[in-house]
């Protein structure tokens, strides 16, 4: 993907980032940084057509040179499901930070001869919110992105996998699985939505 070091106002880079293609978010550690840059253009107001500003010229050269290098990835996309697995499952991790926030789902079987299989499935991140939000209200966002990616997961491959395949869900906020076990406190409308929707 040709990349001109002269592609640097707002209007160019958000043409650059929604080029690339990546349904199943094999991309999406990278690309995220590419869609920060473009989201502190927009906190500063930047105009369209303005120039990049030359404190985030840098950070923009170096997404650039790894936006070439992506010419040299190689990824197996080749998910070989065993329908007659011993076992199988669905893990989905989920995680947030202050930039942003998302979730990947694999797939683990174990076949009958006891050989264990995993393969990434799919995979989604997004950037904080322009709005600051707590750490605790993002890791909430992300488990939410991970219950739609299974969603979609069992929706599209639902003639795919064993019927007895389970599914599990990563969290590393103790904050998330209190607000998802507790049946008992009500919640302000923010998280109560969030843990509607998990």
């Amino acid at each position: 993907m040709p990349v001109s070091k002269e592609m640097q106002t707002r209007r160019e880079i958000l043409s650059l980032i929604a080029s690339i293609y990546d349904p199943l978010g094999f991309l999406a550690p990278f690309i995220i940084t590419g869609k920060q840059i473009l989201q502190e253009l927009c906190r500063r107001k930047a105009d369209c057509e303005s120039k990049l500003p030359s404190d985030l010229t840098p950070m923009w050269h170096k997404w650039t040179r790894g936006l070439r290098d992506l010419s040299e990835l190689r990824i197996v996309r080749s998910n070989m499901i065993e329908e007659d697995a011993a076992k199988s499952e669905i893990h989905c991790f989920s995680d947030a930070s202050t930039t942003g926030y998302g979730a990947c789902a694999y797939l683990r079987q174990i076949t009958k001869e006891g050989e264990v299989k995993c393969s990434y499935l799919l995979g989604k991140a997004r950037v904080a919110p322009l709005k600051m939000i707590t750490i605790p209200r993002m890791e909430l966002q992300a488990a939410v992105v991970a219950t739609q990616l299974v969603s979609v997961l069992e929706r599209e491959l639902k003639d795919l996998l064993p019927a007895n395949t389970a599914t599990h869900y990563w969290c590393d906020s103790m904050i998330v699985l209190n607000y998802i076990s507790n049946d008992a406190k009500k919640f302000k409308v923010y998280v109560a939505n969030r843990i509607q929707q998990i």
